[in-house]
């Protein structure tokens, strides 16, 4: 029998798809995942009314934002104090903490997202490259809010921020957001949540995260309430 051969359009869409994933691989290096810009582009979705119902929500208020950086087990009080302002909105970052019960929690992680996701009691939002997920209350655009460096493209924390500006909240509050520490195997509350990196990255982690940091600051007021690398 002859060799059969595909219909033109498939063929292409094959090709199409095969040279997405080539592009990946070759922008992996050294442990970290950097999303070429055609692989953002096929994750993008329409959240215009997800944006809209999370504005509605959060328009005007001032957000405790937590994520699980080790400092935040030192500041306990600090941060109980900022929670019992019953003005403040509390947003955690790809983790629930026993002592604290946030009112949301951020997530652009499927790795950490599995080991939130069948806690009914918060509400969830994630970005657009968990586009499976199918229990989570929001899910918005991932290139909306991605970093600009690939040092920083998947940072949960930039993204949350950058999120909450489009959303018009007034004011955040940082906890746990400490920066990465090339000194110890233990940046975070949970060794669960830890990605291994090499000294070289965390150090040009940081210093993206501080430029970006900075640029966040121009365009809302931000506060740190515990100790971090990224303000030094």
């Amino acid at each position: 029998t002859g060799v059969q051969t595909c219909a033109l359009p498939i063929c292409n869409k094959v090709k199409s798809d095969i040279n997405m994933i080539v592009n990946f691989f070759n922008n992996y290096k050294k442990g970290d995942f950097i999303y070429p810009s055609v692989l953002k582009r096929s994750l993008d979705i329409d959240d215009k009314e997800t944006i809209s119902q999370l504005r509605t929500e959060l328009s005007g208020k001032k957000v405790l934002l937590i994520a699980p950086g080790k400092s935040i087990t030192a500041n306990k009080k600090k941060i109980e104090e900022k929670i019992a302002d019953e003005n403040t909105v509390v947003i955690t970052l790809n983790f629930i903490p026993e002592s604290i019960k946030p009112d949301y929690v951020f997530s652009c992680h499927m790795r950490r997202y599995k080991k939130i996701k069948e806690n009914r009691s918060v509400k969830k939002i994630i970005t657009s490259n968990l586009r499976n997920v199918k229990n989570a209350d929001y899910m918005v655009n991932f290139s909306s809010f991605s970093g600009d460096t690939t040092e920083t493209i998947d940072n949960s924390g930039l993204m949350c921020m950058k999120l909450l500006i489009e959303l018009g909240v007034e004011k955040i509050y940082v906890a746990g957001t400490d920066g990465y520490d090339s000194t110890t195997n233990a940046n975070y509350v949970n060794s669960g949540l830890e990605f291994r990196f090499s000294p070289e990255t965390m150090a040009r982690k940081n210093e993206s995260l501080k430029e970006e940091i900075d640029k966040i600051k121009r365009k809302i007021d931000l506060e740190f309430i515990t100790p971090s690398i990224l303000t030094e």
